[in-house]
């Protein structure tokens, strides 16, 4: 019986423990992204930035417009650092802000805003480690996956 208790109790011990380990190592890898972002956002006139920007041919003839920011490492020449991309249509504005490090990605944000619903905003967010997802929040009301990230993203690129 002490046996059997003894096994149970260690068990259940190895499972919350590792379950926590896994939880922080995730804490910490979002913290690291999240401070990383922070960094980029809090010097861009250390690298240059480009823009562009265009009306958007549709044939359901809806007036729909895109502009796109990209700041680049001056010492790295073509490495993207962030790239903030804004669609603007007659039912909602999406955004999607990229971040870079090395050349890989390491965080996305997507969010819609509607504009007849008091101006809801949903937002995506996305976490990688070496452009391997580690995490993703999602709202339920808004469905934006991965693979639609990373075709959004590869247009995107294309433009600069």
């Amino acid at each position: 019986m002490k046996f059997l208790n003894l096994f149970l109790f260690l068990t259940i011990y190895s499972f919350t423990s590792f379950g926590q380990e896994k939880s922080t190592e995730l804490k910490r890898q979002i913290n690291e992204i999240e401070n990383y972002i922070k960094l980029i956002d809090s010097n861009p006139q250390k690298n240059r930035e480009e823009h562009d920007s265009k009306k958007i041919k549709n044939i359901e003839r809806e007036e729909r417009s895109w502009e796109a920011y990209c700041l680049k490492e001056n010492k790295e020449g073509n490495k993207p650092l962030r790239i903030k991309y804004k669609e603007f249509g007659p039912k909602k504005t999406t955004s999607l802000n990229l971040y870079y490090q090395k050349g890989e990605i390491v965080f996305a944000e997507y969010m819609e805003k509607q504009k007849k619903k008091n101006g809801t905003i949903l937002k995506t967010l996305f976490y990688f480690q070496k452009s391997i997802l580690v995490y993703k929040t999602e709202e339920e009301n808004l469905k934006f996956s991965l693979s639609e990230l990373f075709d959004n993203e590869k247009m995107i690129k294309a433009y600069f």
